[in-house]
Formats: structure tokens, C-alpha cells, sequence
């Protein structure tokens, strides 16, 4: 596996009031906060930014890192001596599915942060965690 710079990129803000601030001024609202209340209350909406959340802070720990996508995607791999040491997807929803393992399960387990869920997968080496423990760490 290697890093291919010709990929597609995503782009996380560091900042959620940055993010917030550009996306009401994108949409033309003379009310931000209201916008960015109303903006929140789709899960997606909310999902995105909480990977953002967590991708800005897992590269200050990882500063080598990048995402895989080949039929499924992994949101995460933080490289420590150029070898993975962390796979992480983040799937902020209350049920955790096979289906939302599935990328994971190709390199052998990671981590899966999920809304409110705490189990560890024996069989497929994945331990899933609740988003707010994670960022507690």
C-alpha cells in the first residue's frame, strides 16, 4: 500500500466555527448561527463534521496520514515509520452493521468510532468505541 498524491483529496477544517462561518457565507445567510443550527440537525451534515473533528486531531499525533478508497473506504491511516499503525473509520450512527466493517476487516481490524457503541470484535480485530471516548483520550 502507498500513498498515490494524484488521488482525490479531502479537506478538513481545524476549526468548526471556521467551518460554519464559510458554509453560512456560502449559502448567503444573514443569520449564521441560525443556519448553522438548521445545518446540524441532518445526521449527515452532523457525521461530516464530526470526522472532521476527529481527522484534525488525529493529525497532530499522526503527522503522516492519508484515507484509503478502493470499493469501500477507511477515513484514517496514521503512518508511524512509514507502516500503518492506525486504521480508524468513523461510522457516528447508534447501530453498527457488518456492512460498516467491512473495509476494516481487509487490513486485518482498526478502530471504528461510533455514536454510542463500546464492543470489541474479537473475530475481526475491531474495536469499536464511542466517539466521545475516543476524543477524551
Amino acid at each position: 500500500m502507498t500513498i498515490s498524491f494524484r488521488k482525490r483529496r479531502k479537506v478538513y477544517f481545524i476549526d468548526p466555527f471556521i467551518f460554519h462561518t464559510l458554509n453560512s457565507w456560502c449559502a448567503g445567510s444573514f443569520r449564521p448561527f441560525d443556519y448553522a443550527s438548521r445545518w446540524l440537525e441532518n445526521p449527515d451534515n452532523k457525521a461530516k463534521l464530526v470526522e472532521s473533528i476527529v481527522i484534525s486531531c488525529l493529525k497532530r499525533k499522526f503527522p503522516l496520514n492519508a484515507f484509503w478508497r478502493n470499493g469501500g473506504e477507511i477515513d484514517f491511516i496514521g503512518f508511524g515509520d512509514k507502516k500503518p499503525e492506525l486504521h480508524l473509520e468513523i461510522k457516528y450512527q447508534g447501530k453498527i452493521v457488518s456492512k460498516n466493517k467491512k473495509s476494516l476487516k481487509k487490513v486485518k481490524g482498526g478502530v471504528l468510532l461510533s455514536r454510542d457503541i463500546l464492543y470489541f470484535d474479537k473475530e475481526n480485530n475491531i474495536l469499536i468505541i464511542p466517539l466521545a471516548y475516543f476524543l477524551a483520550l
